[in-house]
């Protein structure tokens, strides 16, 4: 067994939500290979069984199994978040960073969704002309 996916289960499964302590850079990049390569897999085969599902000839079978990939890409993805997060979390620690900028893209995220979806609630202008005069700099 390869060594990136020894240090991937050890430091998945067994420190699963242990945000404190340290982690190397081997045991932090050898597990983003890991999950990387579990990810190119599942998606991969999702885009191939995509196209399967165009040919007429073929018929539903692509389209179950399909849909079957898709939902394991999105129970892998929210199944490995939170180790993945613990593992960033003991990497800042360890060149003495604080873990929570592990968090800064969510929630860039969060606050972008807040401004485009509800901006205009928040800064309160309730029409949509002066809220795009707004944004582009002219209001």
């Amino acid at each position: 067994m390869p060594d990136f996916i020894k240090i991937f289960f050890y430091e998945m499964i067994e420190n699963y939500s242990n945000f404190n302590g340290r982690s190397t850079r081997s045991q932090f990049w050898f597990s983003a290979l890991a999950y990387l390569v579990i990810w190119l897999v599942l998606f991969v085969s999702m885009l191939v069984l995509g196209v399967l599902s165009l040919i007429p000839i073929v018929g539903i079978i692509p389209m179950a199994l399909l849909c079957a990939i898709y939902m394991g890409l999105i129970f892998a993805s929210l199944i490995l978040i939170i180790p993945f997060y613990a593992l960033a979390f003991r990497r800042l620690h360890d060149i003495n960073f604080p873990g929570w900028i592990a968090l800064l893209p969510v929630m860039l995220l969060v606050l972008a969704y807040a401004f485009i979806f509800h901006g205009a609630e928040l800064l309160g202008i309730y029409n949509y002309y002066s809220f795009s005069q707004f944004l582009i700099g002219i209001g």
